[in-house]
């Protein structure tokens, strides 16, 4: 998988104890176009997780834009493996900006 300059971060270290890491960053995205409409299709935000050590995809938050707490400030966005098993929580805040 390729980086993509400005849409990736590492965090260097995490607090916590094992199995209950936490850590706090703030990114911000801004997105010029909406995606394009498609038929029977709503877009959404993806967040994915990986470990950095093996670029391994550890989970992943989504959220669709017509979610009804997608706008909510600090709403808690669920990660999950591929299983669909629930890993951790992403606090995330989306603010639409005035065209």
């Amino acid at each position: 998988m390729k980086k993509k300059e400005g849409r990736f971060f590492l965090v260097e270290k995490c607090g916590g104890s094992p199995g209950k890491e936490e850590a706090t960053f703030n990114m911000l995205v801004e997105f010029k176009t909406l995606p394009p409409k498609k038929p029977n299709t709503t877009p959404k935000f993806i967040i994915d997780v990986y470990d950095n050590k093996g670029f391994a995809a550890l989970g992943r938050a989504e959220k669709s834009f017509t979610d009804k707490d997608v706008l909510d400030d600090d709403a808690p966005w669920q990660i999950k493996d591929t299983s669909g098993k629930p890993l951790g929580t992403l606090i995330c805040t989306v603010t639409p900006i005035p065209g």
